[in-house]
């Protein structure tokens, strides 16, 4: 065999790598493909020098665009890497990587409120968290998932206010509800507004974000919906359905 190996083939090791979280191999076949062959090798289906370049930047430079790519290579955004190299990226300054933190706790926090939610549903009626260990435990750990859950909704709050102040659509309207949801209306209704009319023509391309914003616009000053039992997810696939008691509570 050829002492010298393909770029392209140094590179798809080094993303191997990087996946079974061996940065160190992979940064180290990163650079040993730039200092083989500078630039001298043609881009080969869709590596490029560039890629390299980013790769390498992610592992050792702080770019904060590259640290936002490498944090999306992880699957799973409960994974600690994902978050540890979101929040590199977006302290480098990638408005999108702060976005993606909003997102991250603010899912965290729906999943906390579902677990409360599921306790109380689970106690039985007359139940009194004086009597019985058992109902004493469920006290503490709804208190507990309670207090964790307002904390990532506000650590969500200060992310996507960084995404919203950078122009990020998504993040204007994460903002503009988690603003509706303690009672700032008028500023959330400002980011609202804001995000359904960007500045920037571009912009225009909403992203799926047109049925979430016509949805709240609609209802932003009734005492439903809450942000806790909606499935913003569903609303920009359009596969959203009203829960009766929202229904009826619009408007009255």
């Amino acid at each position: 065999m050829v002492q010298r190996r393909h770029p392209a083939a140094l590179y798809l090791e080094g993303k191997k790598s990087e996946r079974e979280e061996r940065f160190g191999r992979a940064l180290a076949l990163y650079e040993g493909i730039v200092a083989a062959n500078q630039e001298a090798f043609d881009d080969i289906g869709d590596i490029s020098f560039a890629d390299i370049w980013k790769a390498i930047a992610a592992l050792q430079y702080d770019d904060s665009a590259a640290l936002f790519q490498l944090a999306k290579s992880f699957i799973d955004p409960s994974s600690t890497k994902y978050e540890s190299f979101m929040l590199k990226a977006a302290a480098s300054g990638e408005p999108k990587a702060a976005h993606e933190l909003g997102v991250l706790y603010f899912r965290q926090s729906q999943s906390m409120i579902s677990m409360i939610n599921r306790d109380d549903s689970n106690k039985p009626n007359g139940s009194n968290f004086d009597n019985g260990s058992q109902d004493q435990e469920q006290a503490s750990h709804s208190i507990v998932n309670s207090a964790a859950a307002t904390w990532r909704r506000k650590e969500a709050r200060e992310w996507f206010n960084i995404g919203a102040e950078s122009g990020l659509i998504g993040s204007q309207v994460y903002l503009a509800l988690l603003l509706r949801e303690i009672g700032k209306l008028e500023d959330g209704l400002q980011w609202l507004t804001l995000a359904a009319n960007p500045e920037d023509v571009q912009l225009k391309q909403l992203g799926g974000w047109t049925p979430v914003i016509s949805y709240f616009a609609s209802r932003w000053h009734d005492s439903s919906p809450d942000l806790k039992d909606i499935d913003i997810d569903s609303i920009r696939k359009g596969r959203y359905e009203e829960p009766e008691s929202h229904r009826n509570s619009i408007g009255g």
